[in-house]
């Protein structure tokens, strides 16, 4: 072997041994590493435990605080039931005594009917023997007649218009006494009014029964079974188409009368519509409140 293969050797052990000191210097440890990651691991296992932990007591409380709802509600619930429970038996019982009311209540308004009906009946009786007992000891002054009259040259004088179409200006009254008994201190009035159709039928304000004229001197008497006339005209002109212009042609007045001891005084109403029949020429007015006799 020649110096120069010698050298090469030489040089190749000198450059291996370099090496492998090289190797050796640059070596890493990986335990502090390790214990880095042990460390961390531990650090999130016992996050991890305590989060569980902590979501654990989480859920026992909202388990309890259901518990307390569940309760809370089931006894509130059962109070409920018990109140409308109560309820249901006083309406029930109230029903049933309002039932046991009505049934009594029917039965007095039956009986109430029935001693209506003979009340009325007694009450008809008592009336009908009333007004006879009236009819024989009191005068009954009302209209038996009236006529379209014409107005003669003395107050008192008048002849009888025959019906023609016409609405009368002056109307003659009747007065016939029908009771037992003279009619004394008679006075009378009346009017003969034109009305627009559909109003009420007039009354007039002399005719209040509540308040009797003083005594006059015009007044005079009427034997049962007499007659008497008396004039009544309209205070202003009766215009001849009034009834074709949707007017009525009213004859309304009243009579004031005593008995013979004059201890009581008497009234008796007229109302009376005029038409152009030529048979009935005055027709009771349709007020069932009018042409009486008190």
């Amino acid at each position: 072997m020649s110096d120069k293969d010698e050298q090469l050797k030489v040089e190749g052990k000198d450059l291996r041994r370099e090496n492998h000191g090289d190797q050796g210097h640059n070596e890493i440890s990986i335990a502090p590493l390790l214990s880095d990651l042990v460390a961390f691991a531990d650090e999130l296992n016992t996050r991890n435990v305590r989060e569980t932990e902590a979501n654990q007591k989480f859920r026992e409380s909202q388990l309890r605080w259901q518990k307390y709802y569940v309760v809370t509600t089931a006894i509130f619930s059962a109070f409920i039931f018990c109140v409308l429970y109560a309820f249901y038996s006083v309406a029930n019982r109230l029903a049933k005594a309002t039932e046991s009311e009505v049934k009594v209540g029917s039965a007095q308004l039956r009986m109430f009917d029935q001693q209506r009906s003979i009340g009325e009946a007694t009450i008809s009786a008592m009336k009908a023997q009333l007004a006879a007992q009236l009819a024989i000891d009191r005068p009954v002054v009302a209209p038996n007649a009236i006529f379209s009259a014409k107005v003669g040259k003395s107050p008192q004088s008048w002849t009888e218009l025959k019906p023609n179409g016409i609405p009368p200006r002056t109307v003659a009254v009747s007065w016939h006494n029908s009771g037992n008994s003279i009619a004394t201190d008679f006075v009378q009035t009346g009017e003969v009014i034109s009305v627009k159709a559909g109003d009420p039928p007039p009354l007039l304000p002399e005719c209040d029964e509540t308040h009797p004229p003083q005594k006059q001197q015009n007044m005079t008497s009427l034997a049962p079974d007499n007659t008497m006339f008396s004039l009544w005209s309209g205070k202003g002109e009766i215009d001849p188409t009034s009834v074709e212009k949707g007017q009525m042609i009213y004859v309304v007045g009243c009579a004031y009368y005593n008995g013979l001891n004059g201890s009581r005084t008497f009234f008796s109403d007229v109302c009376l519509i005029w038409t152009a029949d030529q048979q009935t020429q005055f027709q009771s007015c349709l007020d069932s409140n009018r042409n009486y006799v008190h």
